[in-house]
């Protein structure tokens, strides 16, 4: 049962927000995690690897799109990937805690 309230929730947002996210206007990365994590637990891998790709390239120094990624890639069994993945992530997510600490 949840699987089918994932994959209508994929479809409500498809409906509502899937033309903003690919009309190539600007776009803000938490609504593409948000469409990630429910491709993933959908089990649409592929897709959500792929808006975890676009969450990192607009937003490089939130480590949200390397943990999506992470998510992604294990899922589709690509462990080595997910785990560097993972790393980058927790390296950047250090970064920013140290910044935040030291102002």
């Amino acid at each position: 049962m949840l699987f089918l309230y994932c994959l209508l929730a994929i479809d409500l947002w498809y409906l509502y927000v899937w033309q903003f996210l690919d009309s190539g206007a600007a776009v803000a990365p938490t609504m593409l995690a948000r469409r990630c994590f429910a491709y993933v637990v959908a089990g649409k891998l592929q897709e959500g690897l792929e808006d975890a790709k676009r969450v990192e390239d607009i937003a490089p120094g939130w480590p949200m799109g390397h943990y999506l990624q992470a998510l992604a890639l294990h899922s589709l069994g690509r462990e080595a990937e997910s785990n560097e993945a993972l790393k980058k992530g927790t390296v950047l997510e250090a970064e920013r805690n140290s910044r935040a600490t030291n102002v």
